[in-house]
């Protein structure tokens, strides 16, 4: 019984030993497999940052690339550019042919005195080949007036009492005319009915009558119708050349 009892100890012993083994075995496995995934884990965090550094070498490579590019082509359009212009220094210059540009000018003596300058033109022409062309254009005309000269609002001034002396005189002028005209038919209209010839026309006491209102118009030219315009003398001339043109 003793014997059983010992054997069964022994046996759980083993038991014990093993499923310890056991446990250190897996405790060990689980250690060791950590430490591997850090690692590889480690490793692709490495590899990682090399690729972002490539693709980092990747893109400044290709930005070095385009400004070479960039570079190159300015240097071409500048070679072009340089070309171009040798090209057309080179050209003949019988083939283009521009005369002397001239200037037109308008002058004109001022009220004051003064020449002025009213209108101005630029113009000259240019031939290639078989064709002319005409280059003309107008020249903006400013007038500076000096101290001496009247401003805007003095000439303003200046040119309506200018229009009122020719209005004044165009008026005179016209008032003497009609006057006269009324004056002239006054005594052409008395003397002929003064004359002997022509009592046979008119009945006696209306021959005195005429003259005694053609008496006093003439009184009215020189007194109350001195100062008269015009329009007044021509519409009394026009009345009494009617009553004239019945006889």
């Amino acid at each position: 019984m003793k014997h059983q009892v010992s054997d069964y100890k022994s046996h759980k012993d083993r038991l014990k030993r093993k499923a310890k083994e056991e446990a250190d075995k897996k405790k060990k496995e689980e250690e060791e497999k950590a430490k591997k995934d850090k690692k590889d884990k480690e490793k692709g965090e490495l590899e990682f940052g090399d690729d972002e550094k490539k693709d980092d070498d990747k893109k400044e490579e290709k930005k070095e690339k385009k400004k070479k590019e960039k570079k190159e082509k300015k240097e071409d359009k500048k070679e072009e550019d340089k070309k171009e212009e040798e090209k057309v220094e080179e050209e003949p210059e019988e083939d283009y042919k521009a005369t002397t540009p001239k200037l037109k000018v308008s002058i004109e003596f001022s009220r004051s005195g003064y020449l002025v300058i009213t209108k101005a033109q630029v113009a000259s022409k240019a031939k290639l080949d078989d064709f002319t062309y005409d280059h003309s254009y107008n020249v903006d005309v400013k007038q500076f007036r000096k101290p001496t000269q009247m401003t805007e609002v003095q000439m303003k001034e200046a040119k309506n009492r200018m229009k009122w002396y020719k209005e004044r005189d165009e008026n005179k002028i016209k008032t003497d005319e009609a006057k006269n005209n009324f004056e002239s038919l006054v005594y052409a209209f008395r003397s002929w009915l003064r004359e002997e010839e022509n009592e046979e026309f008119v009945v006696e006491e209306q021959r005195e009558s005429w003259i005694e209102k053609l008496n006093e118009m003439e009184d009215w030219l020189y007194e109350d119708g001195s100062d008269a315009n015009f329009t007044a003398y021509r519409k009394k001339r026009e009345d009494l050349n009617k009553d004239y043109e019945v006889f």
